[in-house]
C-alpha cells in the first residue's frame, strides 16, 4: 500500500519534468536504432492504451473523455504523466550484447502495451532491471531490447505501466464549492453534540448551534471539498484489517448535497488503526478508498471550529 503510494507520488513528478523539456528537439539516430523509436509524437492521436500485465488495462478515449476498462473515468494527473511519458520517451542505449537474450525474454514474460493510433499500432513490451533502476521496452516481434529514458529523469519510467486498474481510475470523493452547496451534515455516531450542520438559507451559510459564526473559519472549511480525492480505492480482500473495519460503526459520516444532484455524496470515515497513515472510508457507492490521515481529518470539525472568538 505504502509503495504504491509512493509509486504514484514518483510517476506524478515527470509531469513537471515534462514542462521543462523541449518538445523541438531533433530526432538522433545511428546505424543500430533511432532515438524516437518508441515516441508518439502527437499523442492527440491516441485512441487506446492497452497495458497487459497482471491484470488488463484498457485506457479508451472519446473526445476529451477517456475511460478505464469502460468502467471508470481515469485519474487526470496520471492521465498526464502517460501522455508526458508516450510523448517524451528516448532510446538511450540498446541492451548489450550478453544481456539481449535475457533481457528480451524477461520483457516477453512482463508488461505489453498496444497504442492504437487511427489505423496504426505501435506494440511494445516494457520492464526492467530488478533494482528498477533501469527501464527497457522492446518492440513486439522483435528481439532487440533498449534503455529508454526521458532526459533529466532517471527513474524508473515502466511504473508508469505497473498500475492497477483501481490506481488508474479516477478518485474524486468531493467536487463542490460554496456557490453550488445546500448543505454538509457531518454526524458523529455516539458523540451527537459534535454533529455539524451547515446549511444555506437566505443569503448565506448557517450552521446549528454556533450563534456567532467566523466567516472565514467556515469559507475555508468549505475549500477542503472543491476537489477532495482518495489515494486510493481498494477492493474487498484487498486487506483483511480494512475489511474487518468496514464492518464496524464509523467515527463520522459526512453528508454532502449540491445543486447538481450528481455531485452528492455521503462518506463513512472508520477510525484510524495503530501505526496507519491512512483512513478508510465508504461513500455511497459501497466502494471503500484509503485517505491519508493528514487530509482527510480537516474534514472532521465540530461546531465549536466555526465560532467566532
Amino acid at each position: 500500500m505504502h509503495k504504491n503510494h509512493k509509486l504514484l507520488i514518483f510517476l506524478l513528478g515527470l509531469i513537471i519534468v515534462s514542462l521543462t523539456l523541449s518538445l523541438t528537439s531533433g530526432i538522433k539516430s545511428n546505424s543500430n536504432f533511432r532515438v524516437d523509436l518508441f515516441r508518439v509524437s502527437d499523442t492527440s492521436l491516441i485512441q487506446s492504451i492497452k497495458i497487459d500485465n497482471k491484470q488488463q488495462v484498457e485506457i479508451n478515449r472519446s473526445g476529451n473523455s477517456w475511460s478505464i476498462n469502460n468502467k471508470y473515468g481515469i485519474n487526470r494527473n496520471l492521465k498526464n504523466v502517460l501522455l508526458a511519458v508516450l510523448n517524451q520517451i528516448n532510446v538511450r542505449r540498446p541492451v548489450s550484447k550478453i544481456q539481449q537474450e535475457e533481457i528480451a525474454e524477461q520483457l516477453r514474460l512482463s508488461t505489453q502495451i498496444v497504442v492504437t493510433l487511427g489505423e496504426r499500432t505501435i506494440e511494445f513490451f516494457a520492464g526492467g532491471n530488478a533494482a528498477r533502476t533501469q527501464s527497457y521496452f522492446m518492440i513486439k516481434g522483435e528481439d532487440q531490447p533498449y534503455i529508454v529514458e526521458i532526459p533529466g529523469y532517471r527513474n524508473y519510467i515502466s511504473g508508469i505501466f505497473e498500475l492497477t486498474e483501481m490506481q488508474w481510475r479516477e478518485r474524486t470523493l468531493f467536487s463542490s464549492n460554496w456557490r453550488s452547496l445546500q448543505d454538509l451534515k457531518i454526524s458523529y455516531p455516539g458523540h451527537p453534540d459534535n454533529n455539524v450542520n451547515i446549511y444555506f438559507e437566505e443569503d448565506f451559510f448557517k450552521i446549528d448551534r454556533v450563534a456567532a459564526m467566523d466567516t472565514l473559519k467556515l469559507m475555508t472549511y468549505l475549500s477542503n471539498y472543491e476537489f477532495f480525492e482518495a489515494n486510493e480505492f481498494i477492493p474487498s480482500g484487498f486487506s483483511s484489517s480494512y475489511d474487518s473495519l468496514a464492518q464496524t460503526s464509523p467515527l463520522a459520516v459526512i453528508e454532502l448535497n449540491e445543486i447538481n444532484r450528481d455531485k452528492n455524496q455521503q462518506l463513512s470515515v472508520f477510525p484510524k488503526l495503530e501505526n496507519d497513515n491512512y483512513m478508510l472510508t465508504l461513500n455511497k457507492g459501497g466502494e471503500l478508498s484509503l485517505v491519508d490521515y493528514a487530509r482527510i481529518i480537516r474534514l472532521l470539525s465540530q461546531p465549536k471550529d466555526f465560532k467566532l472568538e
